[in-house]
């Protein structure tokens, strides 16, 4: 371990348990857990609002990407019909029409990625429901909160619901745990359940 690195670590820390002591109306970490509480839901709102601007960026990021490859994809088509009434070479065709190609499947590519496949308002469903799963389980406990450590792993377990790693880690347990029936009552469909 580096020294210096734990002591800068120590310091930004104490920096961020201040504003949390300050959001919190006064509180102060020791070892009284309705005062270490406050402190936490402090946390809590904070995280909040770091966690819905990013939910919210990724939502603009799976529109624009959506809009990009349809951008292109309209492209194409429009240049095709201009060079095959310009009279231009089939190879000049084929040319242009690899080029967008690619660039469309270069977009695929970069929104290939699990949480931009996701659906954003199912992505913030699941992690809504992780957070308050969290949140009520640490409520449940408080009188665990008994330390200014105690704080701030609760502070960094509830941070941990808003992390892209846990963000993966929700929307691949919930596909783990989707049931699939078939009802042939109704023209043999396939049902997703989720419980």
């Amino acid at each position: 371990m580096n020294a210096s690195a734990v002591a800068r670590s120590t310091t930004n820390l104490n920096a961020v348990l201040d504003e949390f002591e300050k959001r919190s109306g006064g509180a102060s970490l020791g070892s009284d857990a309705d005062n270490n509480y406050a402190v936490y839901l402090a946390g809590v709102g904070y995280i909040n609002e770091q966690c819905d601007t990013y939910l919210e960026a990724l939502d603009s990021y799976h529109k624009y990407l959506n809009r990009g490859k349809g951008y292109v994809n309209n492209l194409s088509t429009a240049t095709d019909v201009i060079l095959a009434a310009a009279n231009v070479s089939n190879q000049a065709i084929g040319i242009t029409a690899a080029s967008f190609g690619l660039v469309s499947d270069s977009i695929e590519v970069t929104q290939n990625t699990l949480l931009a496949e996701v659906e954003p308002s199912g992505l913030r469903n699941l992690v809504e429901q992780h957070q308050g799963e969290y949140f009520d389980f640490v409520k449940d406990n408080k009188s665990d909160l008994s330390s200014e450590p105690a704080t701030v792993l609760a502070i960094q377990g509830y941070l941990r619901t808003c992390l892209p790693t846990s963000m993966k880690s929700l929307v691949n347990r919930s596909v783990a745990s989707a049931e699939v029936e078939i009802d042939d009552s109704e023209n043999g469909r396939v049902l997703v359940n989720n419980q």
